[in-house]
């Protein structure tokens, strides 16, 4: 098995601020982003009308909001891929809580 070859899926203790407790390293390359809250707020996932997994998603497309009294700030995603985990509809959160965890799309990785 050349290095190239190679996939490392680390589970076990997360830092503190990733609740999703899941690393992925291909080719030395972190594939997987976390996307955090930028503040407190409750957390409002985007849904798609019709409710099927999520296509590959381009940086910038709005993932969610972050609810603050009246206002709804939009979550973007940062990078382009695929959404692995989403924190629950409602949630109240705190400033650097997990949202989101995105796979990244690379030349590595392709839909």
């Amino acid at each position: 098995m050349s290095a190239h070859d190679r996939i490392d899926i680390t589970l076990g203790e997360a830092p503190a601020t990733d609740a999703f407790g899941l690393e992925l390293v291909l080719d030395g390359e972190t594939l997987l982003e976390t996307v955090t809250a930028t503040g407190p707020g409750v957390f409002r996932a985007h849904r798609r009308a019709d409710d099927a997994p999520a296509p590959l998603l381009r940086a910038g497309h709005i993932l969610g909001f972050l609810q603050r009294g009246p206002l709804l700030l939009p979550v973007l995603a940062p990078v382009d891929g695929w959404v692995l985990a989403i924190a629950p509809d409602g949630a109240r959160v705190g400033h650097g809580a997990p949202l989101f965890r995105l796979l990244r799309a690379t030349g590595a990785i392709v839909p």
